[in-house]
């Protein structure tokens, strides 16, 4: 995902709705971001972060190729 995505305020929502009525776990799920989201802070990214975390899905940053 990358940042612009993550500025819907909805979209922790809207991944958590499909995994309950798919009933798959949160932990079953990690997302990853692309590295600009280290350098952008919001309040509804930060939103979004906190409400996936607490469901459980897990977050990581790809910093593949970050600076070349």
């Amino acid at each position: 995902f990358s940042t612009v995505q993550f500025e819907d305020s909805n979209i922790a929502d809207k991944i958590i709705d499909i995994l309950k009525k798919n009933d798959i776990p949160g932990d079953a799920l990690a997302i990853e971001f692309t590295e600009s989201i280290k350098i952008h802070e919001s309040d509804i990214l930060n939103n979004n972060m906190n409400l996936l975390k607490m469901y459980g899905i897990g977050l990581s940053i790809d910093d593949f190729g970050y600076s070349w």
